[in-house]
């Protein structure tokens, strides 16, 4: 039997003796996680006219992260390196009323268009503008697919590689799960050769230059430590290249204001294992 645990804040070593566990809780100096994602957007009045020098702050919901802004004369304004989440944007200027719109979900690698109208009024009133759907992708004619954490903790996975969920995204043939030491899936997308994607993490590449002979990809993470990923198949951004496949964006899991952690178990015998087809009977597993 196999127990792991991933707490998100601390860095757990761990000592395996026999059947036992132990675990050693110990805090670390935390360093800022730069993300691929990006929201950017126009405030403006009811007229539609821009509002330069407005205030925006924008909220990662889960951890409390803030990023301060002000617009331009043109009344943009423009957030980079965000983490996958969902974020709180409020803007305000003086001889208006404060608006915020709560609960937008960024995914990575997305560039996320919000545009806020303030009101006139005084600035202690707030206007709560709630969407009833998701905003439509606007800032990129990127075709590609997000396989979220949700998938990753849901589906199985014998080899606990979550890189071989890219089957997920459409025009991806998976060729080999991913097996072994480095446990690489194998894939081709929209028809590109195997092995030839590009692939990044947290917004910086993982690429190997010698792909050929083995998958590009240098770094296969385990589960816990995957937040999501984001499958590129075509009609790619000026910023990607080195691809004559897909290209795969990868963002590693952040630390919250909850505490998380998980837990896994293998469980093999020959009462639950399933018998290979061309088999006269289960394995016996020791």
């Amino acid at each position: 039997m196999g127990v792991r645990v991933f707490p998100l804040l601390f860095s757990p070593p761990v000592l395996r003796l026999g059947g036992m566990v132990a675990l050693s809780l110990v805090p670390y100096c935390l360093i800022a996680q730069v993300g691929s994602a990006v929201i950017t957007g126009v405030v403006t009045d009811p007229s539609r006219a821009p509002i330069p020098n407005a205030n925006v702050r924008i909220v990662n919901e889960q951890s409390g992260s803030v990023f301060d802004l002000t617009t331009n004369e043109a009344g943009l304004y423009r957030a980079n390196s965000l983490l996958p989440g969902l974020y709180t944007i409020e803007a305000k200027v003086q001889g208006f009323t404060v608006a915020v719109r709560p609960h937008l979900r960024v995914s990575t690698a997305q560039s996320l268009a919000v545009d806020v109208t303030l009101e006139l009024g005084s600035a202690g009133e707030t206007v709560n503008v709630e969407a009833a759907s998701e905003l439509t992708e606007t800032q990129s004619s990127t075709l590609g697919q997000v396989v979220g954490h949700q998938y990753i903790d849901n589906l199985p996975l014998p080899n606990r590689s979550a890189n071989s969920l890219v089957s997920l995204s459409p025009g991806v043939v998976l060729i080999d799960p991913g097996q072994g030491a480095e446990n690489y899936p194998v894939f081709s997308v929209a028809g590109g050769r195997e092995r030839n994607q590009y692939f990044e993490l947290d917004g910086g590449s993982i690429g190997n230059a010698v792909g050929l002979t083995r998958s590009q990809q240098v770094a296969s993470l385990p589960l816990d430590a995957l937040e999501e990923f984001r499958v590129v198949s075509n009609n790619y951004a000026a910023e990607y290249g080195h691809s004559t496949g897909g290209v795969v964006l990868l963002t590693t899991r952040s630390g919250t204001n909850q505490f998380h952690g998980s837990l896994f178990e293998y469980l093999r015998n020959n009462a639950l294992d399933a018998r290979n087809f061309f088999a006269a009977s289960t394995p016996r597993c020791g």
